[in-house]
């Protein structure tokens, strides 16, 4: 159908506005990180208002998102509500505190 090749066009990248290819990256899913390796996934996407953008992409890449939180054994998933795409300029305490927690979390506190 017309839907699912704007979806497959969508998620290969040339039919987002990011030109983001979201199946090459898939891999990030299954490849092992270092088990040794803490890391953190933060995420949190403003949708512009487009309702019917954030009710069609949100579910499944808010799902991914954490999965990708997931694979190593020290991951971890931080929701930053309300941050936006660019959670570094909008919650800079949040992303430093975050730094600060894999910090002491690798030097084994």
């Amino acid at each position: 159908t017309a839907e699912y090749q704007s979806e497959l066009g969508f998620y290969s990248g040339s039919e987002n506005e990011e030109g983001i290819n979201f199946m090459a990256t898939a891999r990030m899913l299954t490849d092992p990180l270092p088990p040794t390796m803490p890391y953190a996934v933060m995420f949190d996407e403003d949708c512009g208002g487009d309702t019917q953008f954030c009710r069609r992409i949100l579910p499944p890449l808010t799902r991914v998102t954490r999965m990708l939180a997931s694979v190593g054994e020290r991951g971890s998933f931080v929701g930053a509500q309300g941050a936006g795409h660019n959670i570094f300029e909008t919650q800079p305490a949040l992303v430093h505190e975050t730094i600060d927690d894999l910090l002491e979390d690798a030097a084994g506190g």
